[in-house]
């Protein structure tokens, strides 16, 4: 394996992508981890939205995860927040306070 400073029109301190072939099939020694979507922030309106967590990890030998920069990960980093429940509110009535109403105002 050469070292990439060695190569032709790689500057050092460029990070580069790794992939391991076996069997044509391809493997990445970085990869995006995502978490579960949480609940939306909003039951319904125009606002609402979920929030995971995405990390580019390192599998290590002891079959654990450690988390590393983003450079490091191929491909395009997967979403980390999205919308949802994005359809209208019901009406709901609103009331305010009483208020004295003047015997003036009504005739008799």
């Amino acid at each position: 394996l050469e070292h990439p400073a060695t190569r032709p029109g790689v500057k050092s301190g460029s990070v580069l992508s790794c992939k391991i072939v076996l069997n044509s099939t391809v493997f990445s020694i970085f990869s995006w981890i995502t978490e579960e979507w949480e609940h939306c922030t909003r039951t319904c309106g125009s606002s609402g939205y979920q929030l995971r967590s995405v990390r580019c990890v390192q599998p290590l030998h002891d079959g654990t995860n450690r988390s590393v920069h983003t450079k490091y990960c191929i491909g395009d980093k997967p979403e980390s927040r999205r919308p949802c429940n994005r359809s209208p509110c019901p009406a709901q009535w609103k009331t305010s306070s009483w208020s004295e109403v003047s015997m003036d105002k009504f005739v008799m």
